[in-house]
């Protein structure tokens, strides 16, 4: 199992536990960051883009122990 620190920016944080913006999540070996939004229950949609340790993350990359995610929702103004 992993441990993977995890931090919602925008509207995304009402998908985690108290609508916090940032938790632990706990996964099994291998996981991928898709795995992680599945897990978090967070729709494919409502997702612009992930880091992982301050990189940009595709959905298949596998996730390690201690691994910081950022997920960000989609940006709109004008």
């Amino acid at each position: 199992m992993i441990t993977i620190s995890a931090r919602a920016h925008g509207n995304l944080r009402r998908h985690f536990p108290g609508g916090r913006d940032e938790a632990d999540f706990t996964l099994p070996d291998g996981s991928r960051v898709v795995d992680l939004l599945k897990a978090i229950g967070m729709p494919d949609v409502e997702v612009w883009m992930v880091s992982v340790n301050d990189l940009l993350a595709k959905p298949e990359q596998i996730l390690f122990d201690g691994d910081r995610v950022n997920i960000f929702a989609p940006v709109a103004g004008g």
